[in-house]
């Protein structure tokens, strides 16, 4: 499973009665605890900017990801801020960013929520995502010709 198990999801909430970057830290690093998970990645909306937590283990380098994005950190922790965009503007800018850092073609990076995959035309409201919800990115390798 190497580079192909990135998980990502978006936290949401009152940043007056909570941490929401803590939240955020947290939940990557319990996130990559799930077998088959290789890095997570957390967006949080903040007043001014999307801010973007990321862990992983062995395999990927999350520093090299966030740097992609303007960011930096360590191998296994690292983050960035986006600004100037829409939470579904940030999932993209963050799956080209994956492309980029661990060569992948972006057309095989996929969203699963619930065991479908979302299409990308579509915004994440209108799959009426809520903040609990969990957003998994994977890749998608195609398929080897039969001849």
């Amino acid at each position: 499973m190497y580079k192909d198990s990135f998980a990502i999801t978006v936290i949401e909430g009152d940043s007056s009665k909570i941490d929401l970057q803590l939240v955020a830290a947290e939940t990557a690093n319990e996130l990559i605890r799930i077998q088959g998970i290789k890095a997570s990645i957390v967006l949080t909306q903040l007043e001014k900017y999307i801010a973007v937590s990321a862990r992983s283990i062995d395999q990927v380098n999350v520093q090299v990801l966030m740097e992609k994005l303007g960011g930096g950190g360590h191998k296994s922790q690292a983050a960035c801020q986006l600004r100037d965009v829409s939470m579904d503007e940030a999932i993209v800018k963050i799956k080209e960013a994956i492309e980029k850092a661990h060569g992948f073609d972006s057309a095989q990076l996929k969203l699963l929520h619930n065991g479908k995959v979302l299409e990308n035309e579509k915004t994440l409201e209108e799959y009426q995502i809520k903040d609990e919800n969990v957003v998994i990115m994977m890749n998608a390798k195609a398929k080897a010709n039969a001849n």
